[in-house]
């Protein structure tokens, strides 16, 4: 997992010097701070209590498992700093 990462993180590290498609240089250097704070905000160690939440019963769409799931992301979002709706 940690080798994972490393080539992840340095993967990054080497796509945040391209430019991105589609964006102006000032939006480029917002979205790459954008995505550096939600790389920040992940904590790879919790990964495992966060899928076996999401995955602890059936969740079929429009269900009330399915909406249960969505509040618990939205919720977790939001204690990131993130501002969520669900729509």
């Amino acid at each position: 997992m940690k080798t994972a990462l490393s080539v992840f993180l340095a993967s990054t590290a080497v796509l945040a010097q391209v430019d991105i498609r589609g964006f102006s240089p000032q939006q480029a250097q917002a979205q790459r701070e954008r995505e550096a704070k939600a790389l920040a905000i992940l904590q790879p160690e919790r990964l495992r209590t966060y899928m076996e939440r999401m995955s602890a019963e059936p969740h079929i769409a429009g269900s009330p498992a399915s909406k249960a799931v969505a509040n618990y992301i939205a919720g977790l979002l939001r204690e990131w700093g993130l501002d969520v709706q669900i729509e």
